[in-house]
């Protein structure tokens, strides 16, 4: 599992990246995270 987290946490930030600002709903994709 360790070596899973810094994998998801480099596609989370990636995925925050180009998404941050769409709106899902009343929330950002950056609430969400």
């Amino acid at each position: 599992l360790a070596d899973l987290i810094p994998k998801e946490q480099t596609r989370v930030k990636a995925f925050r990246q180009q998404h941050g600002k769409t709106v899902v709903g009343q929330i950002t994709v950056d609430m969400m995270y």
